[in-house]
């Protein structure tokens, strides 16, 4: 997956964290910064950040799991790979984020 420099982070937008590894097929759980949201869906362009470093990856495969996404991302075959992605943040474009109502904002 390509890297790019952090000049391109002010427009992205955390919407949750990777936190731990799931089984051993390369999936993850993901905590969502806001439990109800609808952007975790298969076919969904995300970027994935950690320590100013960001890359981009597709989700395959995406299910809810009591207080977490149970997630899986087109270049993560394995539990080695799903290692590798812990801590990092899922984030889409700011323009990709549905709409605020009055008084809400995205942070």
């Amino acid at each position: 997956s390509p890297t790019h420099p952090t000049a391109a982070d002010g427009e992205l937008v955390a919407i949750g964290k990777i936190v731990a590894t799931h089984a051993l097929k390369g999936e993850v759980r993901l905590l969502p910064f806001n439990p109800k949201t609808e952007l975790l869906t298969a076919g969904r362009r995300v970027s994935l950040r950690r320590l100013g470093e960001v890359r981009t990856a597709t989700l395959t495969a995406a299910r809810r799991q009591r207080n977490v996404f149970v997630v899986r991302f087109d270049d993560c075959p394995s539990i080695d790979a799903a290692e590798a992605l812990v801590g990092c943040e899922v984030c889409v474009r700011r323009a990709e984020l549905p709409a605020t109502a009055d008084g809400e904002v995205y942070h």
